[in-house]
C-alpha cells in the first residue's frame, strides 16, 4: 500500500477539479446543535425541505442536472467522504489539490474536539503521502465532524468554500471554525493555515504559546450563506452523507431527490 500512496502523491495536478460536498442536514428547517444518541436518529423538530425547494438548489444555485448526474458516492458519516476521497486518489481518479464546495449545517473543522492536536504534533509531522492515513475515531482521531481538517492537513484541498445554513446567525460563516485551524488565529480571516507544534507538546497547549515549529501552506475559506450561493463552475464529484444522528428520519425521503443528480452512488 505504501507504493500506492507514493505513486498517488507524486502524479501530475494539472487542472484543479470542482468537488460538490452534501451533507443531508443543510436540507433542513434549522441546525441541529447537538446530535442524537449513537444509534439514534434526530427528533423531529426540524422539518426537510420538500422536494422542489432541494430541487432548485441542486439545479439553480449547483448547476447539476439529473440529464447528466455527476460522479459521486452516498456515505453515512462525513468521514466516509474523506474515504471516499482517499481510495478515489489512489485510483489516480481524484487529482489533488481539488476545491471544495462543502453545504453543510456545520463546518466539519473540528471544532470542540481534540483533532488540531493531534494533527499539529503528530500529522503534520509526517511525509505527505503518509498523512493520510490517520487514527479513526476517539478524542483526536477522524470523524465526520472533524474530516475537513484531515482532509486540508493532508493537503488535498486548494480552495475551501463552506456555504452554511440560512438559519446560522453565528456571524458570517463563523460557526464552528476553529481559531486555532485559522491563519493568525483569525476566525473571520481569509485563510485556514494550519500549525506544526514540537512533537511533545501536552494538549491544552495553545499554538500562540512558543511552540510552532512550522506552518503549513494557506488554504483559502470562502463563507456564504445557503440563499447566496451560486456556482461558478461545473462540478466534477458530488458526494452526499446523511449524517444519521444530525437528521431526522423524515429527512430520508430527499435522499434518492439528491442522488438522481449523482452517478454511481
Amino acid at each position: 500500500m505504501r507504493h500506492d500512496l507514493n505513486m498517488a502523491v507524486q502524479q501530475q495536478r494539472s487542472s484543479v477539479l470542482n468537488v460538490l460536498d452534501l451533507d443531508l442536514d443543510f436540507f433542513l428547517s434549522g441546525i441541529a446543535t447537538r446530535q442524537a444518541p449513537k444509534g439514534k436518529r434526530l427528533a423531529d423538530e426540524l422539518a426537510p425541505w420538500s422536494e422542489g425547494e432541494v430541487r432548485d438548489f441542486l439545479e439553480k444555485q449547483c448547476g447539476l442536472t439529473r440529464s447528466a448526474p455527476t460522479p459521486g458516492a452516498f456515505v453515512e458519516e462525513h468521514d466516509g467522504v474523506f474515504k471516499a476521497w482517499r481510495n478515489l486518489i489512489l485510483a489516480n481518479r481524484l487529482r489533488f489539490p481539488f476545491d471544495v464546495v462543502h453545504v453543510d449545517a456545520h463546518a466539519d473543522l473540528g471544532m470542540g474536539d481534540g483533532s488540531w492536536h493531534y494533527v499539529s504534533t503528530d500529522i503534520l509531522h509526517r511525509p505527505e503521502q503518509e498523512r493520510i492515513l490517520p487514527v479513526e475515531g476517539g478524542p483526536s482521531g477522524l470523524n465526520q465532524s472533524n474530516f475537513l481538517l484531515f482532509a486540508i492537513a493532508c493537503r488535498w484541498i486548494r480552495e475551501l468554500t463552506f456555504v452554511y445554513h440560512p438559519d446560522c446567525k453565528i456571524g458570517p460563516g463563523l460557526r464552528d471554525i476553529p481559531r486555532t485551524a485559522m491563519k493568525n488565529y483569525d476566525v473571520a480571516g481569509p485563510f485556514i493555515q494550519l500549525k506544526k507544534l514540537r512533537s511533545e507538546t501536552p494538549p491544552g497547549i495553545r499554538p500562540e504559546d512558543g511552540v510552532i515549529v512550522g506552518l503549513e501552506p494557506e488554504v483559502p475559506l470562502h463563507r456564504m450563506a445557503g440563499t447566496e450561493f451560486r456556482s461558478g463552475a461545473k462540478f466534477d464529484f458530488v458526494f452526499l452523507t446523511r449524517s444519521p444522528r444530525y437528521t431526522p428520519a423524515a429527512a430520508d425521503a430527499l435522499v434518492p431527490v439528491i442522488l438522481s443528480y449523482v452517478a454511481g452512488a
